[in-house]
């Protein structure tokens, strides 16, 4: 009898005209499709279906940039009316590492951050609100 070496490869026995039988074979095959089914739903559930390799990750600094906007915007709109509002900021930013969100995801939520202080203060809204603050300490001295 001559050795040969099967390690690392891989059979898939039907034997459908002899060997296994139609039967087992047909067994199989529908083993083969419940797996198929089942790791698919898998998949699914563990999010690795939506994973799409064009999608970058967003940077620490677009992340940092996107905290440090979230902060002043929330400031400008009187949000912050706690005497800790780093606890919420803390909060806040373990809520979004959550979602290890991605580039587009930042760009989105810092067009929502400009459009509430522009809705808020005006055009360039956040430069005019720090200028009027200068302003009014100016007066008041």
């Amino acid at each position: 009898m001559i050795a040969i070496d099967l390690s690392g490869r891989r059979a898939l026995v039907t034997g459908a005209n002899s060997g296994l039988g139609p039967a087992t074979a047909l067994n199989l095959a529908a083993a083969v499709q419940v797996m198929a089914y089942e790791l698919g739903v898998a998949r699914q559930y563990a999010g690795l279906d939506s994973v799409r390799p064009e999608v970058m990750p967003a940077s620490h600094e677009q992340v940092e940039g996107f905290f440090r906007h979230l902060e002043e915007t929330l400031t400008q709109i009187g949000f912050f009316n706690t005497k800790h509002p780093t606890k919420l900021m803390q909060k806040l930013r373990r809520l979004y590492a959550r979602a290890r969100m991605e580039q587009e995801e930042i760009n989105i939520l810092r067009g929502i951050l400009t459009a509430t202080q522009e809705a808020q203060f005006g055009p360039g809204g956040a430069g005019r609100k720090a200028a009027a603050r200068k302003d009014e300490g100016e007066k008041g001295s």
